[in-house]
């Protein structure tokens, strides 16, 4: 299996073309969360996900390296980018949920 830096890369604003094809968006947690004042850090990462294809790792604009999620703030912010009716946020490490089209607002 290849490592995150390994992997086929998408951006952001391609998320949705992804969908349209079949993909489904999934957001994994790498390290469980723990509370630091206010805040909840942890580590998560999203991928896109088909059947038929490599999974491909979501980075960060002008990068190739994998867009870690540090804090649920952040996660809440990539679902808010995405138009996601909900935030589904796996709480241990191993766990994930995926999204597919018809979670978005507009579906």
């Amino acid at each position: 299996m290849k490592s995150d830096d390994e992997k086929p890369v998408f951006l952001l604003k391609q998320a949705e073309e992804y969908l349209d094809d079949g993909g489904e968006l999934e957001i994994r947690c790498l390290e469980d969360p723990k509370r630091v004042g206010q805040n909840h850090t942890g580590l998560w990462r999203v991928y896109v996900v088909k059947e038929s294809e490599p999974e491909k790792v979501l980075v960060a604009y002008n990068s190739v390296k994998p867009r870690d999620l540090k804090t649920l703030n952040s996660v809440a912010s990539i679902v808010y980018k995405l138009n996601l009716k909900n935030m589904r946020v796996p709480m241990y490490k191993g766990n994930c949920e995926r999204w597919t089209k018809k979670d978005f607002r507009d579906a």
